[in-house]
């Protein structure tokens, strides 16, 4: 877990870098949708705080059966974004409450979703290999959204 001193882009934060043990966990393949995020909106009547108080970018919320993303675009497949970790908590309390409601006999007193430990995540978003992203150690163009990485239709959130 960590990065070592020589990759690019290291933050001091990311080490020193060392060994982690974690017991076997599910990851989800896709990223949380705006359009999944908005069923939920819709239905908790949930407001989450916003993520840019000066450019007011935050989920509108108004009650239940309104809500639209923090940006003008349709883009209900993109990743929920301008959240922060209590927002994402209050999602998966939503939805283990209904998974428990629709598998009744599966149900336990938590879970089954929560989100990753800080190493299940790393673990994850490196794919098992030591380097710095699962494709290799450079950003290069067309592997990541990123701003200022080159790829087509890249924004930064």
């Amino acid at each position: 877990m960590g990065s070592p001193p020589s990759e690019s882009g290291r933050f001091d934060s990311e080490g020193p870098q060392h060994s982690v043990f974690v017991k076997a966990f599910a990851l989800g393949k896709f990223d949380v949708t705006s359009d999944e995020f908005l069923a939920f909106l819709r239905q908790t009547g949930h407001q989450p705080a916003p993520c840019n108080t000066i450019l007011d970018m935050r989920w509108h919320s108004p009650g239940h059966g309104r809500a639209s993303p923090p940006y003008d675009a349709d883009l209900p497949r993109w990743p929920a974004v301008c959240l922060d970790w209590r927002d994402a908590e209050r999602y998966l309390n939503w939805l283990n409450a209904k998974a428990r409601a629709e598998h009744p006999a599966t149900a336990r007193e938590s879970g089954p979703y929560r989100l990753p430990s800080e190493a299940e995540w790393e673990y994850g978003a490196r794919a098992g290999t030591t380097t710095a992203r699962w494709w290799g150690d450079g950003i290069g163009i067309g592997n990541a959204n990123c701003n200022g990485c080159g790829s087509a239709g890249t924004t930064a959130f």
